[in-house]
């Protein structure tokens, strides 16, 4: 079952990453740089915290994502 709940949370992460991808194409067409600036951010973090499960957590007979 934990396995299961990890698949699950990198799941949700690519998910979010996926979704702030579309949002920086729609900031960079607006010329809205602040907005990017915010979203990168939170992908850095998105990011960081699946490095963390993967280090911690993950199993080495399982891809996440």
């Amino acid at each position: 079952m934990a396995n299961q709940i990890l698949v699950e949370i990198h799941e949700h992460i690519s998910r979010q990453l996926d979704d702030d991808r579309k949002d920086i194409a729609e900031a960079l067409s607006r010329a809205d740089e602040e907005r990017k600036m915010f979203i990168d951010g939170k992908m850095d973090e998105l990011k960081t915290i699946r490095d963390y499960l993967i280090n911690q957590f993950g199993l080495n007979t399982q891809k996440y994502y």
